[in-house]
């Protein structure tokens, strides 16, 4: 009996990690839109076997009644965009979408089985890239494979696994060190391949917050952290070398759109005032919600997208915080950002390695959606289920 329920529970776990990896593939299937929304089946298939709903604590039901009367009233206050009313209702279950896992029960396995998912999923994609990169004549490779290999869309996962990594604390084994090291280098690597700005900035964030966080707050074991950082430090450094050597491109592709051009005017990733660059165009749409937000400062536009702004029907804030802003208004907005800090709260009292990750997600979310695209809603929805649900059996 103890054997076939060990065997059970087993391929539970092992269920929960193939559908979970599922879960964050980013599927599109019209125009580039992210489109994989399909861990909303999971809690139902749970809720259907088992028969039983968890009920959410008052707070987010509260959310949820509040985000509903908005879409009721957002279709007689925003009339002009009626003729939206599909994409509508699309997007408002869109965003619904991240409560989701709050009406079933999180266990430790399905947290064992979210973290393994997340390591899993970014080395399928990274291990290729990495392969093909390195063995390519990479060093011949010239700037237009940025659209070969890089993406904006997967890079704050990438730096989750890192973390979730770099802060595993396992029984000692006799390979673990040379094991978590080499998936140290190939997750940095994968976060170089990028090509995003983004992803370096976070993922340097996300140090500069854990090296205050152990050197001022977490003193304990004063010696032992530091010495993980520095060993940590010159792994890095080590990287970027082995980089250098055998892929010039892929470091000097950074230094000379990021780096180099901090220090440099008007250039095209750093011009402010022009439309076209990249900061210059993020300044631009953040000008352009926050002067709607003045005009409809209580519904927004009704969980429609910036691209109603444009002709093309087609746009985006480049921001996660500037984008529910948009769709939801300041109140909506309020809520939405209480949800997120006590996510942060929680895991940093239960969960150090996805509060590191979780941090950099949010820097993340300065520079580009990441909780509005499908793999990034499904890391959000299973983050909240675990902090509301707060105790593990």
């Amino acid at each position: 009996m103890i054997s076939q329920e060990f065997k059970l529970k087993n391929i539970r776990n092992l269920a929960n990690i193939f559908m979970f990896v599922i879960f964050l593939l980013p599927v599109s299937f019209i125009s580039g839109i992210s489109s994989n929304y399909s861990f909303v089946l999971y809690p139902l298939v749970i809720i259907f076997f088992k028969s039983k709903v968890l009920i959410p604590n008052k707070l987010i039901i509260g959310s949820i009644v509040f985000y509903f009367i908005l879409f009721m009233v957002s279709f007689f206050v925003n009339t002009e965009y009626n003729q939206f009313y599909v994409r509508r209702i699309v997007s408002f279950f869109i965003f619904m979408s991240i409560f989701c896992f709050l009406f079933i029960n999180i266990d430790r396995n399905k947290l064992t089985a979210f973290k393994i998912a997340i390591v899993l999923y970014s080395l399928i994609y990274i291990i290729p890239n990495v392969i093909t990169f390195f063995f390519a004549e990479a060093s011949s490779l010239d700037v237009n494979l940025k659209a070969q290999f890089g993406s904006q869309r997967y890079g704050f996962i990438y730096i989750m696994a890192f973390w979730i990594i770099y802060l595993h604390r396992p029984k000692a084994f006799r390979w673990y060190f040379v094991s978590k090291y080499t998936l140290l280098v190939l997750l940095l690597i994968g976060i170089l391949l990028t090509f995003s700005r983004s992803s370096i900035v976070s993922l340097l964030m996300s140090f500069i917050v854990y090296f205050i966080y152990e050197s001022y707050i977490n003193k304990k074991y004063m010696l032992e952290r530091l010495k993980n950082i520095s060993i940590s430090i010159f792994i890095f450094i080590c990287i970027f070398s082995f980089a250098y050597l055998v892929a010039p491109f892929l470091i000097e592709f950074f230094i000379d759109t990021f780096f180099l051009k901090i220090f440099e005017e008007n250039t095209d990733g750093f011009d402010l005032f022009n439309e076209n660059s990249s900061i210059g165009y993020r300044l631009y749409m953040f000008y352009k919600i926050v002067n709607f937000i003045s005009i409809s400062p209580f519904v927004g536009s009704g969980y429609l997208g910036v691209w109603v702004f444009f002709e093309s029907l087609e746009g985006s804030a480049h921001n996660q915080y500037s984008d529910v802003i948009f769709r939801v208004g300041i109140f909506g907005f309020i809520i939405y950002m209480l949800l997120i800090n006590r996510v942060v709260f929680y895991l940093h009292k239960y969960e150090q390695g996805l509060f590191f990750g979780f941090i950099a997600v949010l820097f993340y979310g300065l520079f580009h959606e990441t909780f509005k695209l499908s793999h990034g809603a499904f890391l959000l929805s299973f983050l909240l289920a675990l902090t509301f649900q707060k105790k593990l059996k």
